[in-house]
Order: C-alpha cells, then structure tokens, then sequence
C-alpha cells in the first residue's frame, strides 16, 4: 500500500512539473462542441462573428469581435479592448481601385455609357453646394432690330454649369438687310433678374463705325448682349451697329442665368 502511495504521488509530481496531461491554453474553432466559462449556451460560446481565444479554465484570453465582410473586399474587426491581451490585425491585400462600366445618371436623367448625365430639364437644389445642371450646345446670335439680313456665319456654342453660363458667338453678314440694332439676341438662357448679374463681355467688331469707345453688357432679364458708346467725355448712348455687307461681331460672354 505504501509503494502504491508513492507511486501516485510521484505521478502527481510528474504531472505537476512537467504540465504533461493538463491542457495548455485553446482556441474554441467553429465546429466545437462546448460551452466556455461565463457562456450561458453553446451559441454564445461559438461566436462565428469573432475569433476568441480562452485560457484553460475557459475564460475569455484575447478576442477580435464584430468582424464583417462587404462585397468580398473588405474585412473589418473590432478588437475586444476589456481583455488582457491585445490583437493586431493588418491588411495584406491592395485595395481595389473602383470603376463604372455605364455612366451616372442623376435625377430623372438616364446614364449613358460613360460621363454624368443630368436631365434636359434641370431640377434646382437649394443647397449651395450641390451640383443640379450641366449643359453643352449650340445657339444661333441674331443681329436684333435689323430685317432681311443674311448671313456667311451665324453661330454659337455655349456650356453651362450650375447657374453659370459660357458663351461664344459669331456673325458674319453678307447683306445688312435694313433696320439698326444695337445689341445681339439668342443666348441660350436668359440673364438673371437681378442688377448683380450684370456682365461684361469681351467682342470685336469689323466693318461697323461707332464713336468714342464701344462698350457691351448681358442685359439683365434678357437673352441680349448689349453695346454702347462712349464719347471722351464719357457719356453713354447705345451704339447703333449699321451693318454693311461684310460686318461681322464676335462675342464671349460669361454670365449667371435665370
């Protein structure tokens, strides 16, 4: 009986100082079968939206808890900062750059294969940091007050962005019709209403005869562009423009639209 005694407690302190048959500490995988310290069910205890590693006695060691996934690109972890032992996680992968296979439509508008599309009519946001239009085309400038005039070049292109618009223009007569005129009509959008929105264009004329100095403006509430004259003593009158037949008036603008 006493060999038997020494026998087992020589085992013990085998045991003992070796740690062979105790369990070193585990982590729980997604298929175990048992319920951790402090885990009041099994499905508690296997967390499969976390990775946590346990100590011996089954409570928690370390864990990265609230891990999710989005379209297959992107992990994200976080760490479980109550427990003792902190978790580094680093990303390895290159994040992928983003593409469009179809252009983006905004509002009503319908996306094309490429660019941003804005509906034809544009629907105004007051919030002053939000882009509602976008438009690029052409107009026709008319040489306003004269009748029968025709034309070598008449045209005009135009952008706009948001409420500002960008414009040129050309005429060019090849017979002056009759009748004056002292401004250019056909912007493709009327100028705003108020007095700040009046604008100062650069142009040139050929073939017109004026006094003093020629001076132009977008019209406030008109779709014009305006020219005066100003003597030396700077007196302002409206400069008539009597068309001969090889005139011609060249035009940009830019102005804040209606």
């Amino acid at each position: 009986m006493k060999t038997m005694k020494k026998i087992a407690l020589l085992t013990a302190l085998f045991f003992l100082l070796t740690g062979t048959g105790f369990a070193a500490d585990q982590t729980i995988a997604s298929t175990e079968e048992m319920v951790g310290s402090g885990h009041a069910t099994k499905t508690d205890t296997l967390n499969r939206l976390g990775l946590v590693e346990h100590n011996t006695d089954g409570t928690h060691k370390a864990a990265i808890t609230g891990l999710s996934v989005t379209a297959g690109k992107t992990i994200t972890a976080t760490q479980n900062t109550t427990l003792d032992e902190a978790v580094a996680m680093s990303s390895k992968a290159s994040l992928a750059t983003p593409s469009f296979t179809t252009g983006i439509g905004v509002g009503a508008a319908s996306a094309g294969t490429g660019g941003i599309a804005f509906p034809a009519t544009a629907v105004a946001v007051a919030n002053a940091n939000t882009l509602d239009d976008y438009e690029e085309g052409t107009w026709t400038p008319d040489a306003y007050g004269i009748t029968g005039e025709t034309y070598t070049a008449q045209l005009g292109y135009y952008t706009r962005i948001g409420n500002i618009v960008i414009v040129t223009g050309q005429i060019v007569f090849s017979g002056k019709g009759t009748g004056n005129c002292n401004s250019i009509s056909g912007l493709p959008f009327a100028v705003a209403t108020t007095a700040a929105a009046y604008s100062a264009p650069s142009f040139t004329f050929a073939v017109i005869p004026f006094t003093g100095q020629a001076v132009a403006y977008g019209g406030i509430n008109t779709d014009r562009v305006s020219f005066e004259q100003v003597s030396e003593a700077g007196t302002r009158s409206a400069l008539t423009i009597n068309a001969n037949n090889t005139s011609d008036i060249t035009v940009t603008l830019v102005y804040r639209a209606q």
